[in-house]
């Protein structure tokens, strides 16, 4: 999502490639987070109730293209909305629940790779 109508995925990969140092197009996990970075933020506005209104450029970017709250940092904002909706029991309480000062040993998979649960001290 930007207003630059000059910019475009292909532009966005190419930047996220040179910044990081990574060299291969074919990385999946950069295809993804360039490709579907804008469905991210529109969810997180329409599913979540969270606005990153202001837009900036930030270094290895050609055009402005970050997107953040107005006010608050952007994590802050994102954790802050979604423990709101999980506590109230928005997607489902007796399928989610937040652990504080937990620390995550292994992550458990069903047959297909889903993440099903984790285990945890």
């Amino acid at each position: 999502i930007t207003d630059n109508t000059n910019d475009s995925v292909e532009i966005y990969l190419q930047d996220t490639l040179r910044a990081s140092g990574y060299n291969s197009s074919s990385d999946n996990l950069i295809r993804v987070l360039t490709s579907k970075s804008g469905d991210a933020v529109q969810w997180l506005h329409t599913r979540v109730g969270v606005t990153f209104s202001e837009v900036g450029q930030l270094g290895g970017h050609t055009y402005a293209r970050t997107h953040r709250p107005k006010s608050g940092l952007a994590g802050a904002e994102l954790i802050f909305a979604l423990s709101k909706l999980i506590e109230k029991g928005e997607w489902g309480a007796s399928k989610l629940k937040i652990f504080k000062k937990t620390k995550v040993l292994n992550l458990l998979q069903n047959n297909e790779g889903h993440v099903t649960g984790i285990e945890y001290i």
